[in-house]
């Protein structure tokens, strides 16, 4: 398989009292500085502020920063990079914040992930709803989900050009709402990517789960693409 494409968001949530906005503003500069950004949106009344184009070099890796936003009590990155990467951006920024009084810690309440890809993968979006492959689609994000307080339902939907696994966590509101935290649902979709001839399997795939969990659902489909045409 191989990925043509990627991108990683790391969101991570605050108490609202544990981010201080006007802090935030009065270090536009060093921010902006500090992480090469192209260009800055602000939203003083809603207390919100977006970096945007980015850049950082960690040894020999330019991290390119597709986006760094304050909104509210959330703080969102968008890298080109693996999770664990975009995490270590993430944890560098909020120490940077924590030192210039524009956060009041450094653990937040929760965090969450995104991962999209476009990979050229040996199967077709058509095999994947074949009857043995949507099992192994469906078992495996549920083997991704397996944490006891986060763990979500989950239900497809599918069309002619794109199937998408409904991550809900309806029934498992309580561990959330105690925290004061609403939590949409969410998909993994994988679909044909736009533009793209019809013989040549590149398809497009978003998910709300780390870079790792995320290849690891698409391997699986590779795999049993792989063994399904060994065993014909």
């Amino acid at each position: 398989m191989n990925v043509k494409l990627l991108r990683t968001k790391k969101i991570v949530l605050f108490h609202e009292d544990e981010i201080f906005y006007p802090a935030i503003i009065n270090n536009t500069k060093t921010i902006h500085d500090a992480y090469s950004f192209q260009s800055i949106k602000k939203d003083d009344e809603n207390n919100s502020i977006s970096f945007h184009n980015g850049l950082v070099v960690k040894g020999n890796t330019q991290i390119f920063i597709e986006a760094l936003a304050i909104v509210g009590r959330k703080i969102i990155l968008s890298t080109n990079q693996k999770t664990e990467t975009t995490y270590e951006v993430l944890y560098e920024i909020m120490n940077l914040l924590l030192e210039r009084g524009a956060l009041m810690t450094i653990t937040p309440i929760i965090e969450t992930y995104e991962t999209t890809t476009v990979i050229e993968s040996s199967f077709s979006i058509d095999d994947i709803f074949s009857k043995f492959m949507l099992s192994t689609f469906f078992s495996t994000v549920a083997e991704c989900s397996t944490d006891i307080e986060n763990a979500p339902n989950l239900s497809k939907k599918t069309n002619g050009n794109s199937i998408k696994l409904l991550v809900s966590y309806e029934d498992h509101g309580s561990y959330y709402k105690k925290k004061g935290i609403t939590v949409n649902d969410k998909y993994f979709t994988i679909e044909k990517r736009r533009d793209t001839d019809s013989n040549d399997n590149v398809l497009f795939a978003s998910s709300p789960f780390s870079y790792e969990e995320h290849m690891k659902i698409l391997d699986s489909l590779e795999k049993y693409a792989a063994s399904a045409e060994i065993a014909t």
